[in-house]
């Protein structure tokens, strides 16, 4: 655990400043995932590593991951991103994506299963490979309207959805 001096303003004087001093946890991660975030795919490239803090958001907000089946829609850097901290986290990780590579990227990163959409009936597959109940969770990363559609209609009864990819 690290601490960090934070710096508050309130409006434009500095009278109106709070300071604190808060702890963190650092998160640490493969450096294969900053490589795959990185615009050109070479390590040497400097790329952000948002997608792990808003993947780790939406985790958090589903609950607890031990023993659950989570459906990860959309593999890119938040969806690996979730797919490698919920899969750490003890979940059962089932990626969708329509990219053959980042479906490979996903198993390499803790995905039990995998999805392609342009192949398979996503709702179909994920209600297969969890024995006819769905999925106890599902979070939709890509933004795309069909993804969020077959996010809820895999869902086992009582199965709870977390939405980061939608647009606007």
């Amino acid at each position: 655990m690290f601490w960090v001096f934070m710096l508050s303003l309130f409006g434009t004087a500095a009278v109106y400043a709070t300071f604190r001093m808060v702890p963190i946890l650092i998160l640490t991660m493969p450096a294969r995932t900053a490589a795959a975030s990185s615009p050109s795919g070479t390590p040497e490239e400097p790329c952000s590593t948002s997608g792990t803090g808003t993947a780790w958001g939406g985790l958090e907000r589903l609950g607890d991951l031990g023993g659950a089946d989570l459906v990860v829609f959309g593999q890119g850097p938040v969806g690996h991103s979730a797919t490698m901290l919920a899969a750490a986290r003890g979940a059962r990780v089932i990626a969708v994506d329509l990219e053959p590579e980042r479906l490979r990227r996903a198993r390499s990163f803790g995905a039990a299963e995998t999805v392609d959409p342009t192949t398979t009936d996503v709702v179909a597959a994920v209600k297969d490979l969890t024995g006819g109940r769905g999925a106890t969770l599902a979070l939709e990363t890509s933004g795309s309207t069909q993804a969020a559609t077959s996010a809820l209609g895999c869902l086992a009864p009582w199965g709870k959805a977390c939405f980061v990819g939608l647009g606007g």
